[in-house]
Parts: structure tokens; sequence; C-alpha cells
């Protein structure tokens, strides 16, 4: 955080009654305003996650297991062909 933004937090700390300003959100948010109601949920459970980014995320899952499979795969087909003992053969040599 740079300087000017922390001494902006200390101000509105020091200024502002935030369980009073909260409490006209919720005033208003009951009485139908969309907008105090929006802003009183994504400050108390954060923005909704979007379906594009959840199917992102389990690509990139997907794939991190996909590759590990492999991988582990490929070690087995290794160690079955004895590739790992001629390597190490060969290195000794």
């Amino acid at each position: 955080m740079n300087r000017s933004t922390r001494e902006i937090r200390a101000i509105l700390e020091e200024r502002v009654d935030f369980e009073a300003l909260v409490e006209k959100l919720e005033q208003r948010a009951l009485k139908g305003n969309e907008r105090a109601a929006e802003i009183l949920f994504a400050y108390r459970y954060g923005r909704p996650v979007q379906r594009q980014e959840v199917e992102q995320r389990h690509a990139l899952i997907f794939e991190t297991e996909e590759a590990e499979a492999a991988e582990r795969l490929a070690e087995k087909a290794l160690d079955v062909l004895g590739y790992h003992e001629f390597k190490t053969i060969q290195q000794s040599n």
C-alpha cells in the first residue's frame, strides 16, 4: 500500500462512523434501493464467482492432473523399457 492510500484510510477511519454508514445502507436496501443492497452484499460476501472463472479453474486443475498422470505414465514406461538402467550405465561410463 502506498503512503497516500494509507493516509486516506487513516483519515476515513478517524472521520467516518462506519457502523452508522452500514445502518443507513441497510435501511435503504430494505426500502428497495438496489444499489445499497449490492454494496452491502459486495462487502459482506464478496463478488460472486463468474461461471467462466469456475470453468477456467476446473480446466487448469484438469490440465495439471492430466500432465501429472502423463508424467507418471512416462516414468513407468521408461522403467518397463529399462531406459533408466541404460541411462545410469551410460552416465557411469
